[in-house]
């Protein structure tokens, strides 16, 4: 129901652009990135993109994506090459890596370090969306955390990279949830030290005691909040769709692209130094790309 009156809004505001249109209120570009996929987000920078996917011991089929090297001349991959595995957070998706141009996004500069970058998509988000048995619209879809992440997904991805490249050990990048699912995994399945020839911690994330931004006055609800989840039926939380790239162009890229820009400091904490505005719908469109309810009652906990 929230959606329908989101969208509504949302289309009484993209039709008012012809009354507003002189005030050069809704006149907006549409940035071609807020259309393409993470694969088209990669070639269109002139990267070579592969695309995998890789099925977990509990079900969920997983896409990883592959940019094998940089623009340069390097049209093989070369033998012993070096591989990263870069893992995003909560709510987010492999295009976290490649959403910004090319000297600004870590999956293209490692690339062009010479670097054979790989990208996971933990299951729920908008690249993880199959299971051999549920299907998304199913509660038992949605009945995991970070736990299963570390006890499924992780070890399933890394060991696909390493099986692939022939590589024994491979650079470990994770951002927020990425650096909580793999603190979990180096911890309940030690074998997996030897695997990862350094751990790269993002944002690290062992516990929330400290967190600044505006959500954390949610935390004392987190029963209630759970609680009318369950009643309502909201398994999955903030997924990417249809809705939400609408209004990256209605509101983003406007000269409302305020409102966008407070709701994102509300969740994250604001700093101004480090939102590029100019990319502030493709952000959004992008991002959130989904998570399950159960993860987020679980961090709040």
């Amino acid at each position: 129901m929230i959606t329908y009156a989101l969208f509504f809004l949302a289309f009484v505001q993209f039709h008012s652009c012809q009354i507003q249109y002189k005030n050069d209120i809704f006149d907006f570009h549409r940035d071609p990135d807020c259309y393409r996929n993470v694969t088209l987000l990669i070639s269109s920078k002139g990267y070579p993109v592969q695309d995998y996917t890789v099925q977990t011991k509990d079900g969920y089929i997983l896409s990883m994506q592959r940019i094998p090297h940089g623009r340069g001349n390097q049209k093989q991959i070369e033998a012993n090459k070096p591989a990263v595995f870069l893992q995003h957070g909560l709510l987010s998706s492999s295009t976290d890596w490649v959403m910004n141009f090319p000297e600004q996004s870590l999956g293209f500069i490692l690339a062009d370090a010479g670097y054979d970058v790989w990208l996971g998509n933990i299951r729920g988000n908008t690249y993880s969306r199959r299971h051999i048995k549920y299907t998304p619209d199913m509660k038992e879809f949605w009945a995991f955390s970070f736990d299963e992440m570390a006890k499924y997904d992780l070890p399933v991805m890394i060991d696909f990279v390493l099986n692939t490249t022939g590589q024994k050990q491979l650079y470990y990048v994770g951002h927020s949830q990425g650096t909580t699912s793999a603190f979990a995994l180096l911890s309940e399945s030690p074998e997996y030290n030897k695997k990862i020839k350094l751990f790269i911690g993002l944002a690290p994330v062992t516990h929330v005691g400290h967190i600044r931004s505006s959500i954390r006055y949610l935390a004392p609800f987190t029963s209630d909040i759970n609680l009318i989840f369950r009643l309502i039926g909201i398994n999955e939380f903030l997924p990417s769709n249809a809705l939400m790239k609408f209004l990256s162009a209605v509101v983003c890229e406007t000269k409302l692209k305020v409102v966008c820009e407070n709701i994102i400091f509300l969740l994250c904490g604001t700093d101004y130094s480090q939102l590029n505005e100019t990319r502030l719908g493709v952000y959004v469109a992008h991002t959130p790309a989904g998570a399950s309810s159960q993860s987020i009652i679980h961090y709040a906990q």
